[in-house]
């Protein structure tokens, strides 16, 4: 034979192993998932702090008379008693706590991850109510960076 030839051969057994290791780690995303939502929570944290939607845009201001009669934290969008931005932890599909003690609104099952608030109003700030002249101030979403920092975790997990 003329010519170059390249012969690879791979040890089966260690091929093995690690499709097997790569299978596992992909039929079970859940701690993934999980590391995601606690990114998502200090995300969404983020946000509240900074006062900002998911692509880094400020929120709509106060209204002026809303802000005269609102009693305290007069400069805070979002925030009068803190309960809203309070409402972000998660417990795992079995109801364990997974994250501090606050109220539900994140989940994680073996293939989903949900988060949100179950406070009524949160809807009405993330969506806006025009009928009510109140503007969307999204405080949930995925910015870039978020997708990558997501895909970043899967990687690492899958790597693992």
């Amino acid at each position: 034979m003329t010519g170059v030839t390249l012969k690879i051969d791979f040890e089966t057994e260690a091929l093995g192993q690690a499709l097997a290791s790569l299978r596992r780690q992909a039929e079970n995303p859940r701690p993934a998932l999980a590391e995601i939502g606690e990114y998502l929570l200090e995300a969404t944290e983020d946000r509240f702090a900074a006062q900002v939607d998911p692509a880094g845009r400020p929120w709509a201001p106060l209204s002026p008379r809303y802000r005269k009669k609102k009693r305290r934290h007069q400069d805070l969008i979002l925030v009068l008693d803190g309960y809203l931005k309070g409402t972000f932890p998660y417990r795992d599909v079995g109801g364990r706590a997974a994250s501090g003690t606050k109220a539900e609104a994140k989940r994680v099952s073996a293939s989903r991850l949900e988060i949100g608030s179950n406070r009524v109003y949160a809807a009405t700030h993330q969506l806006g109510d025009p009928a009510r002249n109140i503007p969307a101030r999204p405080f949930l979403g995925l910015a870039g960076a978020d997708k990558a920092e997501m895909l970043q975790i899967l990687e690492d997990h899958l790597r693992s």
